[in-house]
């Protein structure tokens, strides 16, 4: 440490005979040292930056920021740190339980998904699931039952989606999945893959199969770019899908979705159910006093 203090009081101009041989003592330590600051004292120094840069970023006991502006490499050094930072990063974006992103780094997911959809003119779709009859298995196999089956759910969106896709846990036995590129009609295999997925994990030994319940919506189906109606939208097919009696797929359908809150409309969804895909005509919004039968549309 001694070497390390007597060269730290050097100035700001180093050769490159003594950088490269600190940088190899500092990798060489097993324990935390502190922050290493670099300078280039030539503005074309880049392509030895880029390599050193590379080098160290190899190194698990390294971790570089590089600042092109001012040719200056900014090194943590030591596991201990880097493994500090790499679980503070964990802690602030993913839900302990499932390793899935929590609810609010999903949040800024969606809205950057939100605004290159908005600006590429892609689609984008959002699947609401719910774990079916979560409390029926905590009362009946226990809290660690219900965790397991928690936890087989977040497996089998890890299992389904694709790299790019966006899973979380949005809270208790609600999760959400952001399918950028993906339309509602596309969205719909997908989430029937998810459900089929679901049912290859059981609660506990001879415990009956999971299911989920999963509602299906889309920029067009939502007939806006606003998070809020896009979750609203596909909040009101995931609610469908659980008044059809849980262990179904639903979609909303591409009508715009404010004049269904305005004029409160009838509209049609999409069900897959047991693999059959059919049409249930009966779904109204709830407070439609014009709906026929109104007293047989299931309160949610």
């Amino acid at each position: 440490m001694k070497l390390v203090s007597n060269l730290c009081r050097r100035g700001e101009v180093w050769p490159r005979g003594i950088v490269y041989p600190l940088i190899g003592f500092f990798l060489a330590q097993g324990v935390p040292l502190g922050l290493l600051v670099i300078r280039a004292s030539e503005d074309n120094a880049w392509p030895v930056w880029q390599w050193l840069v590379d080098e160290l970023r190899a190194d698990q006991l390294a971790y570089c920021y590089l600042t092109l502006s001012t040719s200056t490499i900014f090194i943590v050094l030591g596991a201990i740190l880097g493994m500090q930072e790499d679980r503070l990063r964990r802690l602030a974006t993913t839900d302990g339980l499932t390793g899935l992103l929590n609810r609010r780094y999903f949040s800024l997911r969606l809205s950057q998904e939100l605004a290159r959809a908005k600006r590429y003119q892609t689609p984008l779709s959002l699947l609401v699931i719910d774990l079916d009859w979560l409390k029926a298995i905590n009362d009946g196999a226990g809290h660690d039952a219900g965790d397991r089956a928690i936890r087989g759910v977040a497996s089998a969106l890890s299992r389904t989606l694709r790299a790019t896709d966006i899973a979380a846990r949005y809270g208790g036995d609600e999760f959400v999945a952001l399918l950028p590129q993906t339309s509602a009609t596309e969205a719909m295999g997908v989430a029937a893959r998810i459900n089929a997925c679901v049912a290859e994990f059981n609660h506990g030994p001879g415990g009956a199969p999971l299911s989920v319940s999963i509602g299906v919506a889309d920029l067009e189906c939502a007939a806006s770019d606003t998070a809020e109606d896009l979750f609203a939208a596909a909040d009101e097919a995931l609610y469908a899908a659980k008044a059809a009696g849980r262990n179904s797929v639903m979609a909303a359908p591409a009508v715009q979705f404010s004049e269904r809150r305005m004029h409160q409309k009838p509209w049609l969804v999409q069900e897959i159910k047991l693999g059959k895909p059919k049409v249930i005509p009966s779904l109204w919004l709830l407070g439609n006093s014009d709906c026929p039968d109104s007293e047989n549309v299931p309160v949610i």
